[in-house]
């Protein structure tokens, strides 16, 4: 799903490249960013999982842990 999305948004980012639309596209990334991490978030429903699969991804331990349940987007 995610390689489906990513080729439809840069297709869609080069054909809209002509514009002056940086600030959107920055805004958009950002957008997009967070919804993508809240639906990983929601994926790993127990907290011991999320802690693992953060580090997993790169976050230093301790902020990992700083992450409660409640916190998705």
């Amino acid at each position: 799903k995610l390689a489906r999305l990513d080729r439809y948004i840069r297709g869609w980012a080069s054909y809209f490249r002509l514009a002056k639309t940086h600030r959107l596209f920055a805004d958009l990334d950002g957008w997009i960013r967070s919804r993508l991490r809240m639906c990983l978030m929601k994926q790993w429903f127990k907290p011991r999982t999320r802690v693992r699969k953060m580090i997993e991804l790169g976050l230093p331990v301790d902020e990992a842990r700083g992450y409660s349940q409640h916190k998705r987007w």
